[in-house]
Order: C-alpha cells, then structure tokens, then sequence
C-alpha cells in the first residue's frame, strides 16, 4: 500500500504539492523491506532518492484485516 503527502492541501484545480512518497509494508524485518524496495519499479526506474530514503516501525491502532 502507498501514497503521496503533501506539503499543503492540495487545492482544487492545482496539481497537488507532492514533496514524497509513502510505503506500508509488512515484513519479519527491515532488511526485507529494504530487499522489496530495491526490487520496486520506483527504485529499478530511478524515481526514488536512495538517500532519503527512511523506515520505521509501525503499528495500528486500528485492527482490520487487508
């Protein structure tokens, strides 16, 4: 699952002010994450900047199955 955010709300009629992008992944640990993310079609195609490129842990507060 993934998404764009914003540096503002985007404003009807403008194209929205994307300053990144966001990845929700499950996985047993960071370095299969980082493996999915060299495998992306971003990362193979040069969209993603390497460099700025962060992961955290996360978890819900809502349970609800995918």
């Amino acid at each position: 699952m993934g998404g764009a955010y914003f540096s503002d709300l985007p404003k009807e009629g403008s194209p929205p002010p994307i300053i990144g992008s966001i990845m929700l992944a499950y996985a047993e640990s960071k370095e299969e994450v980082l493996e999915r993310l060299k495998a992306d079609l971003y990362t193979t195609e040069g969209v993603w900047n390497w460099d700025q490129v962060k992961i955290h842990p996360f978890r819900s507060a809502v349970r609800k199955g995918m």
